[in-house]
């Protein structure tokens, strides 16, 4: 006898402890274990990065067509918004101050203008993103959830093909011109 058992969906107080497990499991994150070479650290970096857009996205999909859910929606996702941005500018500021001038010196002027273009064209674009966010407070359009998630994702892409640009061949570079005293 085939029997199927019905999935429940989840609550939203389900959903809610879920999302909740997913922002403690990214402070667990957050706080490993320092590591000792700035090229890790980075590294490092870039992974909390990741994950913080994911947990925006997975926000954004949580994301109601009623009033109050929206409003708590967008304010989760502005806050996670806010923690991208401020990741991402101190992310910014160390490779900016250890990895430009190495690029610079050793390796080519040009990769150098192209990666504080990048980070320039990232930060930009984070904002446009919050500024959307904000926006769906007002709007329940899905239409304009869709917008908006589809600019994350397009965001996403951007920052994954920088960071592996970064870590197969700026990381790989440096690498050979930075001692692990040096500090980020």
């Amino acid at each position: 006898m085939n029997s199927a058992v019905a999935r429940k969906e989840p609550s939203e107080e389900e959903r809610d402890h879920q999302h909740c497990l997913i922002c403690r499991h990214a402070e667990t994150i957050r706080l490993r274990k320092k590591v000792q070479n700035p090229l890790l650290k980075l590294q490092e970096e870039h992974a909390i990065i990741i994950n913080e857009i994911d947990l925006l996205l997975t926000t954004l999909k949580g994301h109601g067509r009623t009033q109050a859910r929206s409003k708590k929606c967008v304010a989760k996702t502005t806050m996670h918004c806010v923690r991208l941005e401020n990741l991402l500018s101190k992310h910014q500021m160390k490779e900016e101050r250890v990895l430009v001038p190495i690029i610079a010196k050793y390796l080519d002027t040009d990769i150098t203008a192209k990666t504080i273009n990048e980070h320039r064209d990232m930060s930009s674009r984070l904002r446009e993103i919050k500024n959307a966010i904000t926006a769906l407070e007002l709007d329940t359009d899905y239409a304009s959830l869709e917008s908006v998630a589809k600019t994350v994702k397009k965001f996403e892409f951007l920052i994954r093909e920088h960071f592996s640009r970064e870590e197969n061949v700026i990381f790989w570079f440096a690498s050979l011109h930075i001692s692990e005293s040096d500090s980020i």
